[in-house]
């Protein structure tokens, strides 16, 4: 048999998570190993257990030669597991195989974008900056693992390119157990993040919390110059640009649940979390337009911006399985609040050659948003001779409320402008249901599925 070995460390000289895949591309993953720097490389035996696409699979070898190194992934089948820990959660995404986010928290997979983000295998209902913003308030040192689906069964949502699947801790260690973990960096602005996680767990009770706290502050500067040319290769006109962006965020997180088993077959769990994160910024844009050889005119833009955005959230959840016939039962309800108020104010000025001002406009904007969404799902599984079958039921409604008031300032008054102002209202229902079946042959799989 030919193997190859994969092993990126999370913590290097913390555990390691091994990964393993013979010449046919099975991959199977080892139980959690010590890797430290006095102990860089070692020998072991291991006989591994694991599930594809839900059914047994076993295979045992001699792994040789681990390193241990930054990051620790586990590619299975459909999905890859990232298992992380410190910074920030938005910084472990832009760290993660085949995950892209670009300047404005958009997020895309192996190059797609429009990528579901769920928490604890619950949508987010966000995107772009709110889906940043949240993610900046999750410290890396609560975050348990991330997993990659490229192509999602049919019991997720239609909707999206990918998903990526956000778990945090939740410790199953008898006893009480917690973890602190903080981290500080310092170039031309501070950043730190600090978690802290607690659980206490006995053969019936799991109780679990998350507290986090991270600060960020960021500076930038873009300088542009540009020449316009005649037919002729002369320069006619010209144009000087400094923009600078100076930000900082506060972020708050906080997650307490509980899972109470009153036999081996059922759990009943509970799950409240709360979100903050708190934005202030500053931009300036100065530009100078030039004619042959002298100034034509100069220009400056000011942005002032604070904004600070809560989000809310509750679920309770039945889990039940059928013991030897292998079928389980899952009933989930959430409710998700989110908050968000938005203070901008944008200043333009411009002026002649000899300082006097041509124009001048200061606009102030109002933008508060509220947005409730209720979910209820059911799904059934069952595993049988290397087939596994899912069905499911889901419910949702959300209703959105964003109002942009926009003011212009005439003297020392702030006149409401109707024709930049808006009241945005909605209110979606969705209902469906879906089918699904797999079957594995060796190192074969096929997969299907219907939503309705």
């Amino acid at each position: 048999m030919i193997v190859s070995v994969l092993l990126v460390s999370v913590l290097s000289p913390l555990v390691s998570i091994v990964v393993v895949s013979d010449i046919a591309g099975s991959i199977i993953p080892s139980p959690i190993v010590d890797v430290s720097a006095a102990r860089e490389s070692m020998s072991l035996s291991v006989f591994l257990s694991r599930t594809l696409s839900g059914l047994p699979y076993e295979k045992s070898m001699m792994l040789r030669d681990l390193k241990s190194n930054t990051y620790s992934t586990r590619n299975m089948t459909k999905k890859t597991h990232l298992n992380v820990r410190y910074e920030i959660t938005s910084e472990v995404l832009e760290k993660t195989p085949g995950v892209t986010v670009d300047a404005q928290g958009n997020i895309s997979l192996h190059g797609r974008s429009g990528v579901m983000v769920l928490i604890d295998g619950r949508q987010t209902y966000m995107s772009g900056a709110d889906l940043a913003s949240y993610l900046k308030a999750i410290p890396g040192g609560n975050l348990d693992k991330i997993e990659l689906m490229d192509n999602p069964p049919a019991r997720y949502d239609a909707a999206g390119n990918g998903i990526i699947n956000i778990r945090l801790k939740k410790n199953r260690i008898a006893g009480m157990t917690g973890s602190i973990s903080t981290g500080y960096s310092q170039g031309r602005h501070s950043r730190a993040n600090n978690a802290l996680n607690l659980n206490y767990s006995n053969k019936k009770i799991n109780v679990f919390s998350n507290l986090g706290y991270n600060y960020d502050k960021n500076y930038g500067q873009d300088l542009f110059s540009r020449s316009f040319y005649n037919a002729e290769n002369t320069v006619t006109s010209g144009m000087l640009l400094d923009n600078s962006q100076e930000y900082y965020s506060n972020g708050y997180s906080g997650n307490l649940g509980m899972d109470y088993s009153p036999s081996e077959h059922t759990t009943f769990g509970l799950q409240l979390n709360l979100n903050t994160s708190i934005n202030d910024g500053y931009a300036s844009s100065a530009s100078s337009n030039y004619g042959l050889s002298t100034l034509d005119s100069a220009g400056l833009g000011i942005t002032i911006a604070d904004g600070v955005r809560q989000n809310v959230g509750s679920n309770l959840n039945v889990l039940h399985k059928f013991g030897k016939a292998g079928g389980e039962l899952s009933v989930d309800a959430s409710y998700l609040k989110y908050l968000g108020q938005l203070d901008q104010s944008l200043e333009t000025h411009v002026f002649q050659p000899n300082g006097a001002l041509i124009n001048n406009d200061n606009f102030i904007y109002d933008l508060p948003s509220r947005m409730n969404i209720y979910t209820m799902k059911s799904d059934y599984s069952i595993s049988m001779d290397k087939v596994k079958l899912e069905a499911g039921l889901k419910w949702s409604t959300v209703t959105n409320d964003n109002l942009n008031t926009s003011r212009i300032m005439i003297g020392n008054q702030a006149v409401v402008d109707n024709g930049r102002s808006n009241h945005f209202k909605y209110r979606e229902g969705f209902a469906g249901a879906y089918i699904s079946g797999q079957k594995v042959w060796n190192s074969f799989g096929l997969q299907m599925g219907l939503r309705a």
